[in-house]
């Protein structure tokens, strides 16, 4: 490449459609023993989304940080931790126990908007957010298909302030089958 040019995004927005298709992991092994919100010893660990059926997962830290990793070129650094702390904390967000994002496009929408607006790498940040509504969609169990101009143009309108979470998660449908 000799530089970017006007039909290609800038080098913090997604260059192609990816496929982050990994799913949620427990940052322990087994041999760590139970830690708090873990099964006892002798039942099973729970090393995959938690939804309750819904398609509705809960992500943690290990997992974005799995994302940032797989699926940004050159494993960027954090440079904020509050804003993955704040992502983790937005998706899952309930008042008076009742999710302020219900459906599982709502909530990979919220993740995408605050990782976006909110950096939480060195680099990278679009391509990161995009990557990371796209593998909260797979791990929810629904398949996903896009193209790099469509992820490309979801990042910009996203990054420019120009839609709502729900703006957002309209679009995510048209992504999933």
């Amino acid at each position: 490449m000799n530089g970017p040019q006007d039909n290609e995004p800038p080098d913090d927005e997604p260059s192609d459609g990816g496929s982050p298709d990994d799913g949620p992991r427990n940052a322990g092994s087994p041999d760590d023993g139970p830690r708090d919100g873990e099964p006892p010893d002798g039942e099973p660990p729970d090393d995959g989304p938690r939804d309750g059926g819904s398609g509705n997962i809960r992500i943690d830290l290990a997992w974005l940080l799995m994302v940032a990793e797989q699926k940004t070129p050159g494993d960027p650094q954090v440079t904020d931790w509050g804003a993955l702390v704040a992502a983790v904390a937005r998706h899952d967000a309930e008042i008076f126990a009742v999710p302020v994002y219900d459906t599982p496009h709502t909530r990979a929408a919220a993740l995408l908007q605050l990782l976006l607006h909110i950096p939480a790498l060195e680099r990278s940040n679009a391509m990161f957010a995009t990557a990371v509504a796209y593998a909260y969609l797979v791990a929810g169990g629904l398949k996903v298909v896009t193209s790099p101009e469509q992820v490309r143009d979801l990042a910009r309108l996203v990054k420019t302030g120009g839609a709502t979470v729900h703006e957002i998660a309209r679009e995510l449908r048209r992504w999933t089958r």
